[in-house]
């Protein structure tokens, strides 16, 4: 029963990302239609909402939203971006991996060695240690593992949700504003909410990775949360070595036993 409400919560915790997310894009999405409807040649609608402005943001959000919170590119993308490496180089499984590089063992002796190709430091992690012995010993550092691994991720793709509106805001001004001077045009006049959309956007923008910046040294906010999170559970194995000979050396009947190099 503690499992099935465990995995239910995990679960209201992701789908609370994403709905958020889907709201963060739908919002700028919204605002940028009402903002620069004129550029468009449409007659610039309230903020309230309308047949006009309504229906792009929608399906828009939901699109991105979705698939960015269930294809989550920051846990599983191959990329070498330093934030994406960052919230990986957190995950305590991974010290599972040096331990085994740190034995006298290799992976020619021991039928038990952890290799990155293998999958088996996930699996061990995740089934017999993060949902094992510590979700028994501290069920409540297990639910804020993930809440706040999730926080991350709603920080991060909310960011480059504004990164991309700014970019498009910026390229609509200088199609609007700068080609037609270009090509011997007449300029239209500055409209004050063109110019004051990307300048708010940009400031949202700064504050955000101000507060939340993720650093190997010197990590804040939401990313300084899930690096002491995980600190804390890669204090748990160094500190249970007799736990992990029993899990890792000794599973499947092995017979050798962790040896420092």
């Amino acid at each position: 029963m503690q499992l099935v409400s465990f995995l239910m919560n995990a679960r209201k915790s992701k789908q609370r990302i994403e709905w958020l997310l889907v709201a963060c894009i739908f919002v700028l999405i919204y605002l940028f239609i009402v903002v620069y409807s004129d550029v468009f040649g449409i007659d610039r609608p309230s903020l309230s909402p309308s047949f006009i402005n309504l229906p792009i943001p929608v399906v828009v959000a939901l699109f991105f939203g979705l698939y960015l919170g269930r294809s989550d590119p920051l846990q599983y993308s191959a990329s070498k971006n330093k934030t994406h490496k960052f919230f990986r180089d957190q995950f305590p499984s991974k010290y599972l991996l040096r331990r085994c590089d740190e034995c006298v063992e290799t992976d020619s002796t021991c039928n038990n060695y952890l290799s990155e190709n293998s999958y088996d430091y996930i699996r061990i992690w995740f089934d017999e240690i993060f949902h094992g012995v510590i979700q028994k010993q501290k069920p409540g550092s297990v639910e804020d593992t993930f809440r706040k691994g999730y926080t991350c991720k709603l920080m991060y793709y909310s960011s480059k949700a504004i990164l991309w509106t700014l970019i498009a805001s910026v390229a609509l001004l200088c199609f609007h504003y700068v080609f037609p001077v270009l090509r011997g045009l007449p300029s239209p006049s500055p409209d004050l909410m063109h110019l004051a959309f990307p300048i708010l956007l940009a400031l949202a923008l700064f504050l955000v990775l101000l507060l939340n910046r993720a650093s190997g040294k010197q990590p804040t906010g939401c990313w300084k949360a899930w690096q002491q999170v995980n600190g804390m559970h890669q204090s748990w194995l160094k500190n249970n070595e007799a736990e992990l000979v029993r899990l890792i050396c000794l599973r499947n009947g092995g017979q050798l036993i962790y040896r420092h190099k």
